[in-house]
């Protein structure tokens, strides 16, 4: 089946699909403008993308890449930041997460190692021209999280910063990996004794992006599993994670933040939906940040006693996938 495109740059020469005749593949947003989307379904799997750009920013720094081959799906989430270096940076791995895809087809299937092929789309930029002013000594990069899943529902994922993924399904929401290794508030693990304040200053903090020279080996974490029927893997970049809800105490106090994980607001979203989460999640984000915006909100809103939302601007982008049909439990 042909992918379903909007404001999407088609990889290969304008094909929208490759001259095997086989994958389907797709870069996005084409343009930095307001809104990029793209989905792709065959027999064993669907997959969906949408990133749009934040409210006040100059132009969308988030890109996504999907690439459904023969026997495996592969997708990635790039969260570029610095200015126009970040978006060279982003999208230009993104277009080279679909060329090792398209070079490396068969062995990816075999041997589905998420961590190599984000290193691999990541040092490709080395060989990269940048445009003038924005190569290797520039402060711009990006982050990456990348999934590789194979018809019977193996998965296995790799990050590199702060984007995140999930899963969702029957048992509830959650969040995988722990994504950035020097600060503990961004782990999967509940936080205890955090104040709210020092929180909300410092989750923008992140290091050892991907930058115009590459990433290390050591800046990947990486994981794998199996989805199962019902089951999606949602990559999200860190717009959608800093305005999901904070747990803090059972009393309210924003002297103890327990949980930024954001899985107890993400299953309220997405709750009684059914199909269409990339959809759904990103349109309940970006009506939250623009309805704060407009309104010129204090940074604190209380969702429940012991919830509390510290909105941001910023751009969004998320990417969801699902299993199709029986194939899966052959």
């Amino acid at each position: 089946m042909l992918p379903e495109t909007r404001n999407v740059r088609i990889s290969f020469a304008g094909y929208a699909v490759p001259p095997d005749g086989k994958s389907a593949l797709a870069v996005l947003p084409e343009e930095r403008a307001k809104e990029a989307g793209f989905s792709v379904s065959n027999k064993w799997i669907s997959a969906a993308a949408l990133v749009r750009k934040g409210i006040k920013r100059e132009e969308c720094q988030d890109s996504a890449a999907i690439f459904a081959g023969e026997g495996f799906l592969a997708a990635g989430v790039f969260d570029g930041h610095g200015g126009p270096s970040g978006t060279f940076v982003s999208d230009s791995v993104a277009n080279h997460l679909i060329d090792v895809c398209l070079e490396q087809g068969k062995l990816l299937a075999k041997n589905p190692n998420a961590k190599a092929l984000l290193l691999d789309a990541a040092n490709r930029l080395g060989d990269s021209t940048f445009p003038p002013g924005l190569g290797t000594g520039s402060c711009g990069g990006s982050t990456g999280m990348v999934a590789l899943v194979l018809p019977d529902g193996r998965f296995s994922i790799a990050a590199i910063a702060d984007s995140a993924v999930y899963l969702i399904g029957q048992r509830g929401v959650r969040r995988l990996l722990k994504y950035d290794t020097v600060h503990a508030w961004n782990s999967v693990e509940p936080v205890t004794g955090m104040d709210f304040d020092v929180y909300v200053r410092c989750r923008n903090i992140v290091d050892k992006t991907i930058d115009a020279s590459g990433a290390g080996e050591s800046r990947v974490e990486s994981g794998s599993g199996r989805l199962g029927r019902g089951e999606s893997l949602v990559l999200v970049s860190d717009g959608i994670t800093k305005n999901l809800g904070i747990v803090v105490k059972a009393d309210g106090s924003e002297k103890d933040v327990r949980d930024v994980s954001g899985c107890r607001d993400l299953r309220r979203i997405i709750s009684g939906k059914r199909g269409g989460l990339a959809n759904a999640i990103a349109k309940e984000i970006c009506g939250r940040t623009e309805k704060n915006c407009a309104k010129k909100a204090d940074v604190r809103i209380v969702v429940s006693e012991n919830e509390v939302l510290a909105l941001q601007d910023d751009d969004v982008s998320v990417v969801s996938i699902s299993l199709n049909g029986a194939e899966q439990f052959k």
